[in-house]
């Protein structure tokens, strides 16, 4: 989040340390802990809230499903293709030996 490494956090705890003192640094400490507890839980409560309005969003926005045969969806607008449709075409043998001649 701070992007704060090993050394930056030594020097700034030697820091509170002279400012506060080593009677207040625990009380300091614990409150600083309680106050990021407090930020996580409201951070989180937004993100929840903006994802479930977001999420609220696109159900509108979605058309309604219809309703589905048993057999499941089939495509009646195109008529099916035949098993005689997919069959390769075969060209005559003569024609063959006519044009190379």
């Amino acid at each position: 989040m701070f992007n704060v490494g090993g050394p930056e956090v030594l020097v700034i705890l030697l820091v509170a340390l002279i400012v506060l003192g080593p009677h207040q640094l625990p009380k300091a400490a614990r409150q600083v802990g309680q106050v990021m507890t407090e930020i996580r839980k409201v951070s989180t409560g937004f993100q929840r809230e903006l994802t479930s309005a977001l999420e609220a969003d696109e159900r509108k926005a979605e058309p309604p499903m219809k309703p589905q045969s048993p057999g499941g969806p089939q495509d009646v607008s195109s008529p099916s293709p035949s098993p005689e449709a997919d069959a390769p075409t075969a060209a005559p043998a003569d024609d063959a030996a006519d044009e190379s001649a």
